[in-house]
């Protein structure tokens, strides 16, 4: 599952999948169509796609998580080696 997430995040920030999210591409509250990529999920008020929005979303967690990490690792080891 994290190997899935890490995936579809990287192919957002390489193929620019959720590049054009805030633009509005159709009806607003459209159906799911499973013939258009983008519309899998529907539309939201906006009528910006649901799934282009998803995705933007896990990009936006793996950079929030790894972020977090990298900061935190060298307070720890610091914090280790001082009561070490």
């Amino acid at each position: 599952i994290v190997a899935f997430y890490l995936i579809v995040g990287l192919s957002c920030a390489l193929f620019g999948l959720a590049s054009d999210w805030e633009l509005t591409i159709g009806a607003k509250h459209a159906a799911p169509n499973l013939s258009e990529f983008k519309l899998w999920l529907g539309t939201d008020l906006l009528g910006r796609s649901v799934m282009l929005k998803l995705i933007q979303g896990v990009y936006v967690s793996i950079c929030v998580g790894f972020g977090t990490a990298l900061m935190a690792a060298p307070i720890g080891i610091l914090l280790g080696c001082v009561s070490g």
